[in-house]
């Protein structure tokens, strides 16, 4: 059986199993090499790693302060809604809605779904 591993910038096993896991994570696009091999790793450790992950990254933060906005379901009619769908995307990366342009996108985004729902109603 083919062993599958990522390869990493150093070794180490036991407790440091979950360390790389989680440098793995956070360097896969920064060109960073860790060798883990994915048989010794438990479903125990996978989830440390992800808890540990979860509180580096802003992440679920930003899609917490959007269900709280929103209520859990997001109304594209209304304009709150969709400044905090906006806001959301770009904490997730999305520059291309850049803040100053908020206004224009959110108008873009109404009439995109008045049409579509003009569209779905005929």
């Amino acid at each position: 059986m083919k062993q599958r591993r990522w390869y990493i910038n150093q070794e180490g096993n036991g407790t440091e199993d979950v360390n790389r896991l989680l440098q793995a994570a956070l360097n896969t696009t920064a060109g960073g090499f860790y060798l883990v091999n994915f048989e010794n790793v438990t479903l125990c450790k996978l989830a440390l790693a992800s808890t540990m992950y979860d509180s580096l990254m802003p992440f679920n933060y930003s899609l917490g302060r959007l269900n709280k906005a929103t209520g859990g379901s997001i109304d594209l009619t209304n304009p709150t809604h969709r400044i905090s769908l906006l806001q959301w995307l770009n904490d997730w990366g999305c520059r291309h809605l850049s803040e100053d342009q908020h206004d224009v996108a959110s108008n873009s985004i109404l009439n995109w779904y008045q049409v579509k729902i003009l569209c779905d109603a005929t």
